[in-house]
């Protein structure tokens, strides 16, 4: 079940994102508060990242920013949250580590290339054996039907295996995405002795 867990989500910080992200984002946030969750995202005060961290504090939720220095003057911190609720690193590189380290589970809202660097990472060390959290994408709008096939034609052209296939989950909606989750199948601790073809 995903009640009490630690869910890491990847999403857009772009405040000109359309009403219907905007309202996935609204109700992500709201059910993870309700399930007790929390929220680790990328600190920004902007876009998803603020919206989805609103809604979680506004229905008392528990919620961590992760960012890196250099943001600062960039994305501008999520104000919401205390000293000890917000951690800086010195790298996009750490604050991924944090980002996956940290989460039970990972969940994809719309996002750029940010974005993409995250999840697919996470992807990479969860084929590797480094990485158990079960990756969610909800494809509001279609959003991630491409990426998805990308995924399912390097399966197809034997660049990864039948198993990787279960790597990730592509949900309709968020109540998808929380219905998977609160069944989703442990990923193998072996992992990695099936990363090669």
């Amino acid at each position: 079940m995903l009640k009490n867990k630690k869910v890491s989500v990847f999403c857009s910080s772009s405040n000109d994102v359309s009403a219907a992200f905007q309202s996935a984002a609204q109700r992500l946030g709201e059910q993870l508060a309700e399930r007790s969750c929390t929220l680790i995202f990328g600190g920004s005060s902007m876009g998803l990242m603020r919206i989805v961290a609103d809604a979680v504090l506004d229905h008392k939720g528990q919620v961590k920013g992760v960012m890196p220095e250099f943001m600062r003057e960039v994305e501008w911190n999520y104000q919401r949250l205390s000293q000890e609720q917000m951690l800086w690193t010195d790298s996009m590189a750490s604050r991924k580590e944090v980002l996956i380290g940290e989460a039970d589970a990972i969940i994809c809202l719309p996002g750029a290339v940010g974005t993409l660097e995250e999840v697919a990472e996470a992807l990479s060390l969860k084929r590797l054996g480094r990485c158990f959290a079960p990756v969610v994408f909800i494809n509001t709008n279609d959003f991630y039907t491409p990426l998805v096939e990308w995924l399912e034609l390097t399966i197809k052209e034997q660049l990864m295996r039948d198993e990787h296939q279960e790597m990730w989950y592509l949900a309709s909606d968020v109540d998808d995405a929380l219905r998977y989750l609160d069944g989703a199948p442990e990923w193998p601790q072996d992992a990695v002795r099936f990363a090669a073809r």
